[in-house]
């Protein structure tokens, strides 16, 4: 059972969706209402040969289990929304209340998806979009986004009914539009984000309960913190190879991986990236694609 081994894994357990129902058709964010429609269109076979260079390599670092995808759900790709485990529990799950239309479907594949492996299994209220808005740090530490995609009502009740300790980050910018888009747990006392994107007030509170490895704004943007650590190795995506230096978003993309190869070393990590250019006309980034049954750190 797969909330049996979950809890005994001496690995790391992720979730991943092929690419099978990927579409960018109906644009539920601000990035993809910034592309035409014909720039939104997907080559599948190309997404589905990126994807499974990511898939491969975290296959190779522990297990990956995938949700069967379901035609119809345009970004059910993108498991870092359907849910949270709450990794300071024993096999609780509980799956997203969307408040993105297109992703509604999802939550009804995601509680019989998780109940029939095992885990104790719970619906959000509204609204909740999954550990790409409510990061885990330690023990019952958790950094929680509200104000876009999730609810400040909806990380109230993660606090009160599962004794959890929930820093709140409130999101504004409709670009931004969840947390793993600001910041990223490198460590259980280390978070990467840009402290321009957040008040005064919010950043003090993150630095009580871990320091803060700072994003400079120039590339706080350019998805920075949508990265996934595996093991000793921090991932991260980039297209860079793809451009010319002559390109108007090379100089970016260059910087934004000075950054994080400089984190990574910083903190004694490799660092990989992976072209996932297919995915950015659906507004995601790599952290998009992964979600964490087991850290295995």
């Amino acid at each position: 059972m797969l909330s049996t081994y979950v809890e005994d894994a001496d690995r790391p357990v992720y979730l991943l969706n092929a690419p099978l129902s990927l579409s960018a058709d109906e644009p539920n964010n601000d990035v993809m209402r910034e592309l035409a429609p014909e720039q939104r269109v997907i080559d599948r076979g190309k997404a589905l040969d990126q994807w499974n260079e990511l898939y491969a390599f975290l296959a190779s670092q522990g297990l990956v289990y995938l949700v069967p995808s379901v035609a119809g759900l345009q970004d059910q790709v993108f498991v870092a929304n359907l849910a949270l485990r709450l990794h300071h529990l024993h096999g609780t799950v509980v799956v997203s209340n969307f408040r993105s239309p297109p992703r509604m479907g999802e939550t009804p594949v995601g509680y019989d998806f998780f109940k029939s492996h095992g885990f104790e299994t719970v619906i959000a209220p509204p609204y909740f979009e999954g550990e790409a808005d409510l990061k885990y740090l330690r023990d019952n530490i958790y950094l929680g986004a509200h104000g876009i995609r999730s609810s400040i009502e909806a990380l109230d009740w993660f606090r009160e009914t599962y004794d959890m300790d929930v820093v709140p980050v409130e999101l504004t910018d409709g670009r931004l539009y969840h947390l793993d888009c600001v910041l990223f747990p490198l460590t259980p006392t280390h978070v990467m984000l840009c402290p321009d994107f957040l008040g005064r007030e919010t950043v003090a509170r993150i630095e009580r309960v871990a320091e803060i490895v700072p994003i400079p704004l120039a590339v706080a943007g350019a998805a920075t913190t949508n990265c996934v650590r595996s093991g000793d190795t921090l991932l991260s995506d980039s297209h860079i190879e793809t451009l010319s230096a002559r390109d108007p978003s090379y100089a970016e993309e260059r910087a934004k991986l000075d950054v994080l190869e400089a984190i990574a070393s910083r903190y004694g990590f490799e660092f990989q990236f992976f072209n996932l250019s297919e995915f950015d006309k659906s507004g995601a980034a790599l952290s998009c694609h992964v979600m964490h049954l087991a850290r295995g750190w």
